[in-house]
């Protein structure tokens, strides 16, 4: 099966997306589910542990985050994220030398 957006205009045009319906779920359900979902929320789970481990995280100009969203396709930030990393250690600690 292909991506055919037009399928959208006719018959799922009033879809309920929160429903028992499982057409639009991104990793699939039941017996055809994606083997990798679990392992790709794993990675995620794991790589931001190593982020925040490994750096200190701060804004650019040191005020709380704007944590507001704006709906459309999907929920995102009104305002972008923007961060400052600084490593933990020094750079001899990582092994990466003076």
């Amino acid at each position: 099966m292909g991506i055919i957006p037009e399928r959208f205009l006719t018959s799922h045009q009033n879809f309920d997306v929160k429903g028992q319906h499982f057409d639009l779920i991104p990793f699939g359900a039941g017996r055809r589910m994606c083997p990798g979902d679990t392992f790709a929320l794993h990675e995620m789970r794991l790589t931001l542990a190593s982020l925040i481990q490994q750096f200190e995280l701060q804004t650019p100009s040191n005020e709380p985050v704007d944590m507001s969203e704006s709906f459309g396709i999907t929920v995102s930030k009104q305002m972008p994220l923007e961060v400052l990393l600084a490593p933990r250690l020094t750079r001899d600690m990582y092994g990466l030398g003076p």
